[in-house]
């Protein structure tokens, strides 16, 4: 039902990647799963457990934080090859709200195709 990626290294673990399958929400299965990875943690002697990024407000960030998560300020870091705005690829710039909408209208075989393709271009 959940499932996450560990990787740790000397007193430090960190969950970069974490997901659920929607229709089993109700039941919990995110709970479970960061209790397991905090329990892991404790049972092997990590000191820090880093729940990752999220952006302020979001539910990633509500989630982290009832499990006493303490907020640190991260910067995105840019290697520019023109002289135009930083690049504002986050779920509350319009277009890439809209991107992500028609994304999830695709038929799963044709993500497959494409999404390693775009992904590597996404921070």
């Amino acid at each position: 039902m959940a499932s996450g990626f560990l990787v740790g290294f000397k007193g430090n673990l960190e969950i970069p990647w974490a997901s659920s399958i929607r229709g089993y929400n109700r039941l919990g299965p995110n709970m479970l799963l960061y209790w397991s990875c905090l329990e892991f943690a404790c049972n092997r002697g990590f000191r820090i457990f880093d729940f990752g990024r999220s952006t302020v407000g979001e539910s990633t960030y509500r989630f982290k934080e009832q499990w006493g998560a303490v907020s640190h300020t991260m910067y995105w870091h840019y290697w520019m090859t023109n002289e135009g705005p930083i690049p504002e690829i986050n779920p509350q710039n319009r277009k890439y709200r809209f991107a992500i909408g028609m994304w999830k209208k695709l038929p799963v075989p044709i993500t497959r195709v494409f999404g390693s393709r775009i992904v590597k271009n996404l921070p």
